[in-house]
Formats: structure tokens, sequence, C-alpha cells
């Protein structure tokens, strides 16, 4: 039996990569964020994260993201009902099926926690351990202006960013935080989940396994592929612009080990 999921995770953590691994199993459908749209564009609802071949198609041939759905159907306004309505239909496909949630998506929606308890759908947990490839995954994407970069195509042009030292391990702990706050709901609400960290699947294709064991799903010894590759290749010393800032920043706080990554 097909098992269908939420993806749940951080900015920044690879969510887009997994999506784009998922959407290369047959029989299985993942999407981005259904939850989180920008604005109107040709006649098409342009996601602000995620561009995928398959989330645009959703967009195009079924029901609309979710925010656009809320407002233009006047029969549903009321939450929670509405995005009760929305969820049916979503997972009413064939198939294994599933979207990524931010975790500031969820904080806005917390009734899509209630749909996926009350109907069985299962979890997947995104973590990322290397906050500080985060942080520098955010800022590159600021000075680049460009999200993910799909293989073969114009390489980016490489820079140097400069981190703001002095809130750097704030922001490691807010994002360590926020991943401590998801594993407690859902290990609360007793809910089928499977944490995944990115660091091991990207270094490891057996670690796959399980996600495949998970699902239920048969990759047919076919080895996961995606169409994304990292912006940021070059290490921390050519990449940060005041690398040696950063480095005294974290010596002797619980984050010193990262630097090396």
């Amino acid at each position: 039996m097909a098992k269908d999921f939420l993806l749940l995770a951080a900015f920044r953590s690879g969510s887009t990569w997994l999506v784009d691994i998922l959407n290369h199993v047959h029989g299985t459908a993942a999407y981005g964020e259904l939850f989180a749209v920008s604005e109107k564009k040709a006649g098409t609802e342009e996601l602000t994260r995620d561009q995928s071949q398959k989330t645009t198609q959703y967009l195009e041939q079924t029901i609309r993201a979710y925010p656009l759905y809320y407002r233009e159907t006047e029969q549903r306004r009321i939450r929670p009902f509405s995005t009760f309505s929305y969820l049916r239909s979503f997972y009413q496909q064939d198939g294994t099926t599933g979207f990524k949630l931010m975790y500031t998506q969820l904080a806005q929606h917390p009734e899509i926690w209630a749909y996926i308890r009350l109907y069985g759908i299962s979890v997947l947990h995104l973590v990322r351990q290397n906050h500080l490839d985060v942080i520098v995954s955010r800022e590159m994407r600021k000075a680049t202006r460009t999200t993910h970069r799909v293989v073969g195509a114009e390489n980016v042009t490489p820079v140097q960013i400069t981190l703001h030292a002095e809130s750097l391990t704030s922001q490691m702990r807010s994002l360590q935080g926020n991943i401590e706050m998801a594993r407690r709901l859902i290990k609360l609400s007793r809910v089928r989940s499977l944490e995944l960290v990115y660091e091991e699947l990207s270094r490891d294709k057996s670690r796959f396994d399980p996600l495949w064991s998970f699902l239920q799903i048969n990759p047919q010894n076919q080895e996961p592929q995606s169409q994304l590759e990292k912006i940021v290749k070059a290490g921390y010393a050519q990449t940060i612009a005041n690398y040696d800032e950063v480095c005294d920043t974290l010596s002797g706080t619980e984050f010193a080990h990262l630097i090396g990554g």
C-alpha cells in the first residue's frame, strides 16, 4: 500500500533536492511548497522557493497553491475546513504522494498537523546538521540571487560572502532549536515518522534504503537521481570573506567542530 507523506524541513536543508530525487522514482509524486506562493505571472502561480516541474504542472493542471485556493474559493474560506478540503483533494492522487512544508509554514497553518494525525499521513523530517552550511547557503542565495542550480546549467559566478559574526552562534542555536521543537512535536503526536539527515543522504546512497522501506516504494535498483547540484562547492576559507573572524567566534562553542566542514 502506498504511503502518503509530508516532508517537514527548514529552509536551505536540502528539501528541494530530496523532492527531486523522490520524483525520479516511478509511482511517486513529491511537490514543493504548496503553502507558500508569491504572485501570479502569466496565469501561473509562481512558488517562492520551489520551481520543480511536477509542482508547476500540479498548479497548472489541478488545484491552486493553498493561499490562492483559500482566497478564491468563497464557500470554503473558513479555516481549518478549507485546509482540510484542500489536503483531501491533494492526497486523492494515485501512488505515493507528498509535499514539502517548512517549519514556518506549519506555524502559520497548524491545522495541517491535525489533518496528518487524523488521516494517518506519514512524516519525513529532513534535518541538516551543519548549521554553518545552512547559513552559508542562505547568504550565498542572497548574493547570487540563485536558489538552486541544475546540473549542466551555466555556472554561478563564485562570490565571497561575509557572515555576521556577532549573531552567528545565536543563529545556529535558533536553527537547532527549531529542529528540536519539530522532533518534540513529532514524538508527542505519535505520528508515523522517519528522520532523514541531509549529510548522510548526500554522502552515502545506501542511506536511502530506510526511506524506500518507510514509504513502501520500490526504486527498482535505481540509484538516487537528482538534476540539482550544490551552488557552494569551495571550502569555507575560500567562500567566507571573514573566515578568520568566524573561526574565532565559533571557537570554544558547541559549534566549533563545524568550521572544519
